[in-house]
């Protein structure tokens, strides 16, 4: 595989070279908090003066790492919702809740909480074509 360089000129890379930029791409969201694990304290940054809520499909790595990225020096606490895929069910139809989708429903129960929700002063969406029509959920 080639990839293009600000010189213009295409440099190979290794399929090890590739696999260890995927990697790299959930290493920040390993290390921070998401909804499931706001209870801990050495994970999220509740005196942060900015807090920022990632949603987003298999894209919401992409719009975490831009957010850090863009605000590396910046004091600000960004949490992901972990990608709503698996979730769609339980998003279009509540009624569709099986055992099995129990982190998707505790991290819907975090969103829904008053008390997280107040404390948020972004919510970014990070998603392909987010307006697409497979895109579209009807309520």
């Amino acid at each position: 595989m080639t990839h293009g360089n600000p010189l213009g000129k295409p440099q190979t890379l290794t399929l090890e070279a590739i696999s260890e930029g995927k990697s790299r791409r959930f290493k920040w969201l390993a290390d921070g908090c998401n909804l499931l694990t706001l209870d801990n304290s050495g994970r999220y940054h509740l005196e942060a003066p900015t807090q920022a809520f990632v949603f987003g499909n298999s894209h919401e790595p992409d719009g975490y790492n831009i957010w850090r990225t863009a605000y590396a020096n910046e004091q600000h606490n960004i949490i992901p919702f972990g990608t709503v895929n698996g979730c769609e069910e339980f998003i279009k139809n509540i009624d569709a809740l099986r055992p099995d989708d129990q982190l998707c429903v505790k991290r819907l129960q975090q969103l829904a909480s008053p008390e997280f929700s107040r404390r948020l002063d972004y919510i970014v969406l990070s998603s392909n074509k987010s307006f697409a029509r497979n895109k579209a959920i009807e309520f």
